[in-house]
Parts: C-alpha cells; structure tokens; sequence
C-alpha cells in the first residue's frame, strides 16, 4: 500500500513539472493576462487630458498595423522600429495603401503589472511621450500580445499614432496644374514677343501675356496659402 501511495506521490510530481516547465511564464503572473488595449488607450488618453489634448480614438487600420508589426517582431527576433530589412511603419502604411498622412509609433516589451505601468514606461522615453502628447494625432491602434523572444515569453505592445489624411487638405493638384498650363503659355508669348519685336499694351499678344501673368499671380498665391495650411496641419499648428 505504501509503496503504491509513493508511485502515486511521484507520478503527481511528474505531472506538475511537466506542466511548470511548458505552461507559458504569463500564468504565473495572471495580472499580466489582464492587460487590455481598451485600458492602455484609455490610461493614454487620460495623460492627454491633463493636458487638454483631445482623446486619440482608435482606428482598425492603424491597430491593424500595430498587429503586424508587433508579431513580425515576434517572428523575427528583434526589437526595433526597422525590421532586419530594414523596412519602417511608414513602408507597412504603403504596402497597405491606408490613408494616413502622418504615422509615429511608440514599442515596449517586458513584463507590467498593469496598463498604466506600461503607459509609464512609454512616457519616461521622450520620443514615446511625445507621441502621446502630440496634439496632431487624432487616430492611434493598439496591438499587445505574448509571444517568444529570446527564448522567453515576454509581453509586448505597439501603438501607432496617425493623421488621416481627410485631417489634412493638401494642396489643390488641379490648381498646379494650371498654373505649370499658363506658364507654359506665358513662355511661349514672351518668346514671340521677343523674336516679333512686339510692344504697345493694345496688342493681343501683350493683353493676353499680361492678362496670364496676372492669372499665374493669383493662383500662385492660393495655392501657396492651400500649402502652407497643410504643412501647418501635419505640424498641429493651428
């Protein structure tokens, strides 16, 4: 009986290391499993309302690439804005054609008790907590998972910060072209003007030359001011 009993005692053993040494390092901190992307963004945003910036809302497409970013992270073994080949958030916005003037991107890894333990860490590094702060950013996405780094399991996050570009009209394409249009036309008058000696403000050719100039004047000026906002746009200026 008792030597039953101990083969019993050590098959129980057996069973819970096997299990101890497969079981994912997360459960054994169940405050971990917790973490959720909802609360990361809204313990962001409360950062930005002590501030009062306005709420960054999340976006699918953006948590979208937050999501790819963060398991090729994950697959590749490494840590870092630029994978191994060296391509960046902006080259995963345009393969995925998304429309966003503007992406920034804040990563972590580690292990954190809460969301706000981790928004804390963001906001000791002054380029994620200029991320956070950035009055410009009106959309962000979230991804956050476990996953096998170093042979570890470790935590990690990414949140992508963007401007969409309906925030943001650039200038008018149409009105450049224009502008290249009558440019054109105006060289090709002030060339004639010069081969045919022409001169006296009555004549058509000098009319219309100073009439287009006039005209490239005026939508030169639009179109620096429809500049000049977009540039002030993706820099928050108001």
């Amino acid at each position: 009986m008792r030597q039953t009993f101990l083969i019993f005692l050590f098959i129980v053993s057996l069973i819970a290391f096997l299990y101890a040494i497969s079981t994912p390092k997360s459960l054994f901190f169940p405050w971990e499993d917790r973490l959720s992307e909802e609360i990361i963004l809204e313990k962001v945003n409360q950062r930005r309302g002590v501030t009062d910036i306005d709420p960054l809302s999340l976006d699918s497409n953006l948590s979208n690439l937050a999501k790819i970013k963060m398991e090729e992270m994950f697959e590749k073994q490494y840590f870092d804005y630029f994978s191994p080949s060296g391509k960046g958030i902006m080259d995963l916005l345009k393969e995925k054609e998304y429309d966003f003037d503007i992406v920034e991107m804040s990563i972590i890894k580690g292990y954190f008790e809460d969301e706000e333990s981790v928004v804390d860490v963001w906001i000791e590094s002054q380029e994620y907590q200029d991320n956070i702060y950035n009055p410009i950013f009106s959309k962000t996405g979230i991804a956050s998972g476990y996953g096998i780094y170093e042979d570890t399991e470790i935590f990690m996050a990414v949140q992508v910060f963007g401007v969409p570009a309906s925030d943001c009209i650039a200038p008018d394409e149409d009105l450049y072209s224009r502008i290249n249009y009558k440019s054109k036309r105006i060289e090709v008058l002030e060339k004639r003007i010069g081969e045919e000696n022409i001169s006296g403000a009555s004549h058509p050719i000098i009319m219309e030359h100073h009439s287009l100039k006039e005209q490239v004047n005026l939508l030169t000026n639009q179109y620096n001011r429809e500049a000049l906002n977009y540039q002030r746009c993706l820099q928050g200026i108001e």
